[in-house]
């Protein structure tokens, strides 16, 4: 079954300005393996998006308000 979700970015980007190193936060109760979250969204994602690496945070982390730089 597919599930929506919410998730948080840490910012925006303008056209033509790339996302590179751009955070994504999301919260699920789906246990995967890093390295699952990344493979399964790319497979959804275009051509020119693409995720690099996933982590588990603790629950108090949020891509915009921890975000230090």
């Amino acid at each position: 079954a597919v599930r929506r979700i919410k998730v948080m970015c840490a910012g925006r980007t303008d056209a033509g300005v790339h996302g590179i190193n751009q955070v994504v936060h999301l919260d699920t109760d789906v246990a995967r393996a890093p390295f699952s979250w990344v493979r399964g969204t790319n497979a959804f994602l275009p051509p020119d998006i693409a995720v690099q690496w996933a982590a588990v945070v603790p629950r108090h982390f949020h891509a915009r308000n921890s975000a230090r730089g």
